[in-house]
Formats: C-alpha cells, structure tokens, sequence
C-alpha cells in the first residue's frame, strides 16, 4: 500500500503540471446576419436607424476583453452622442430570438475615459515605487562608504572586506534589475495609454454629415455561445448578434 502511495503521489503531480502547461482556447465571433460584407477577412455588418449609419466588425479577443472596430455615421440634421461607455452586451447560451435561451450576464462596453485614468494612476504609482528604490539604495550606498570610512585603520579581516563587497555587488545588482523592471513597466504603460487615447472609440458630439471610427472594448465571456451587442446613439439603439467559436489549441 506505501509503494503504491509512492507511484500515486508522482502521478498527481505530472497531471497537475501538464494542465497548467495546456494552451488557453483561441475564441472568435461571426455575425449572425444574412447581409454583411468582408474586405481583407473582417466581416462587417450595418445598421441604419434615423439617419445614424453604424457600422461595425469583430476584431479579435484579447485578454478578458473582446474588441470592435465600429464606424458611426451622423446623416441626420442635428448634432448626437457617442458616448461608448452606454454601450453593453449580453451574453446567452443560445440564439438570442430562441424561446429557450437564457441570457448569462449583461455587461458595459470598457469606457476609455476610466482607462486612461487607471493608467495615469499606476504609471503614478510606479514613478513613486522607483523614486523609493532610487533612495534606498542611494541611503545603502551612503551607509556602505561610511561604515567603510568608520572602519579605515580597525583590524578589518579578509571576510569583512569580502563580505562588505558582495553586499555592495547585491546591492547593485538589484538596482539594476529595478530599473530594468522600472523601464519595462514604463514602455508597457506608455504603449497601453497610447492605444486607448488613439484607437478607441471615445465619447463625442457628432456634428451632421460627421463620421467617428475607433474600437469598441467590452468583457468577454468564454461560456457564452452567443452575444447581443448594443449601441444608444442619440435617439437610435443599434443591436448586433454575434455568435462564439471556441478552438482548443
């Protein structure tokens, strides 16, 4: 009984590991629509609605997120909203129009505004976090040169000297990996502000015969089989259906 306890207790753990090391699905979504139109693979569909043209395609799931390159198109006489952050989506777990469908969970389109805050904050947050790596090492490397100015003259061993230079070493080091970390970090926030700052869509006043393009962020739902787009623009409330595909890697 102990020896097979021994093979058992292995197995788990290779079991363990080979489903933490299996690749995430790959989603994508397709109108559910008889009229649409495709230029380089993207699949697009309209919606025309008192003189609000909205036009809009799938482009792709990225993280917890799924995005869409919307095109809205003011043809009416007065000035409207776009105002993404009215936007939502439902999930079911079938067609919408079926009498036996059921829908999941609603949820509001990402809104760029609170994104840009949320990165100005953490790029805040991190510039604070090196100003603190910044002094405390600049505090050890003063402490080091005095102990070691304190100690000219002692009886100072081989292994003291030694020890004080692999201190001094590690300190460096760590700075080093710090603002490696720091620059990083930095890049990476820059590049995400840029993107939601310039390729979303954002809110606007549409003035007649004006158009606005950008994408469209709202949270993904990897059991849902279908979603139920909506966009309020002005007076005018444009519903999209798009169905789920999953495909394990």
């Amino acid at each position: 009984m102990k020896g097979s306890q021994h093979v058992i207790i292995p197995t788990i753990i290779v079991s363990l590991l080979l489903l933490s090391c299996s690749p995430a699905p790959v989603f994508r979504l397709a109108p559910e629509t008889d009229s649409s139109t495709f230029y380089y693979g993207t699949e697009y569909v309209q919606s025309d609605k008192d003189d609000i043209l909205v036009s809009l395609a799938y482009y792709r799931h990225t993280e917890n997120l799924i995005a869409f390159d919307v095109e809205i198109v003011n043809y009416s006489e007065q000035s409207v909203r776009v105002a993404p952050e009215s936007f939502y989506i439902t999930a079911f777990n079938g067609p919408p129009r079926h009498p036996d469908a059921r829908a999941i969970i609603q949820m509001s389109a990402i809104d760029p505004e609170k994104m840009l805050i949320q990165l100005d904050k953490k790029q805040s947050r991190e510039k604070a976090s090196e100003r603190t790596n910044l002094a405390l090492y600049a505090t050890g490397e003063v402490l080091s040169l005095a102990s070691e100015l304190a100690s000219i003259g002692d009886d100072v061993t081989y292994r003291d000297r030694e020890e004080a230079r692999r201190d001094r070493i590690e300190r460096r080091a760590l700075r080093a990996d710090q603002r490696y970390n720091h620059q990083n970090t930095m890049h990476s926030i820059a590049a995400r502000r840029v993107s939601w700052e310039y390729d979303t869509l954002r809110k606007t006043d549409l003035l007649p015969d004006q158009h606005i393009r950008g994408l469209v962020y709202v949270p993904g739902k990897p059991d849902a089989r279908y979603f139920e787009l909506v966009l309020p623009v002005g007076n005018t409330e444009h519903r999209f259906i798009f169905r789920q595909s999953r495909f394990d890697a």
